[in-house]
């Protein structure tokens, strides 16, 4: 709290702070009552006393998170303390919790949160679907070989035609049959074929104006 031990006693004399006395004449200050007063400090405190209050509250962090951070508890008022008491989200002070936004990391101060339960639940929702969204399009990702070898081309030269017609198709990705016929040089009855059987396959949607490409493809 970044006080003298000499102040403590004073403010047990003054009955403004809790303490609790254990054998030998040593004294314990409860965690409650160390939340309470930097609490108190951090709403009542002027200006010109921010620094001396900042100053504390970074040692009562480094404290906690150098010898207590097995103490869920503690680690979890030592957050709520910093961030005042309030969601970092919505600014709530409503039903809080403590947060870790890289659960890979552990409890390292700067990977941990104050959060209502109304944002935690929005922000398991938002990650989930962040997740899915990422999968779905890394399931769309589809090489040109695995595309030619779904086209079952009936030998080297349709093969090798197909090939040059997906190259002119992914250019264009938007395109009327006669379109994709001119970009590629091909034969129409081989692009005609090339499109239905990519259409077939879910690779191609047709559209009012002819034919949308619907996968990304990679080399």
């Amino acid at each position: 709290m970044g006080v003298h031990p000499n102040t403590i006693r004073r403010w047990e004399r003054e009955g403004k702070i809790k303490i609790v006395r254990i054998g030998g004449g040593h004294r314990r200050i409860p965690a409650s009552e160390i939340t309470r007063l930097m609490r108190k400090e951090a709403q009542i405190s002027p200006v010109s006393s921010e620094t001396d209050y900042e100053k504390g509250l970074r040692a009562f962090l480094d404290f906690v998170f150098t010898h207590c951070k097995n103490d869920h508890e503690l680690v979890k008022r030592a957050i709520f303390v910093r961030d005042g008491y309030r969601c970092r989200i919505c600014g709530s002070s409503e039903d809080l919790a403590l947060k870790e936004k890289d659960p890979g990391l552990g409890i390292i101060e700067g990977n941990l949160m104050t959060i209502c339960r109304k944002c935690s639940e929005f922000k398991e929702v938002s990650e989930k679907k962040e997740i899915l969204e990422e999968k779905i399009e890394e399931q769309e990702k589809i090489t040109r070989k695995k595309i030619l070898n779904d086209l079952s081309p009936s030998g080297i030269a349709q093969r090798v035609a197909f090939g040059e017609i997906l190259s002119a198709a992914l250019v264009l990705n938007k395109f009327s049959l006669k379109e994709l016929v001119v970009q590629s040089k091909s034969p129409e009855p081989v692009v005609r074929t090339f499109c239905e059987r990519m259409e077939a396959l879910g690779y191609l949607q047709k559209t009012e104006s002819g034919y949308e490409i619907k996968i990304k493809v990679v080399e």
